[in-house]
């Protein structure tokens, strides 16, 4: 199965500049990674954000069997990510 960016880069195209940058991890807080993806997603036309938590059994997961959870909030980490990149004025789709 492709993954979310090889899937985006296929549909934009060759004639497309697609740019990547790791925000965050999907357990932790860890924002060593987030500020060079936040200024990629500022200078882009459109960000595409994969916001989330993981299901599965090993302990990198959020959810999934011998984790359950009653709700589905974005983890601590995605959710200050996305704010950063998105300030309120600019317009986005959830």
């Amino acid at each position: 199965m492709p993954s979310i960016l090889e899937s985006i880069r296929l549909v934009a195209g060759k004639s497309t500049k697609v740019t990547y940058a790791k925000g965050c991890t999907v357990r932790g807080d860890d924002r060593s990674v987030m500020q060079e993806a936040v200024a990629v997603a500022k200078q882009a036309e459109v960000a595409v954000l994969a916001l989330g938590g993981k299901s599965g059994l090993d302990y990198t997961c959020t959810c999934g069997e011998t984790r359950d959870i009653s709700s589905l909030p974005c983890p601590v980490c995605s959710r200050n990510f996305s704010r950063r990149c998105m300030p309120p004025a600019r317009r986005s789709f959830w």
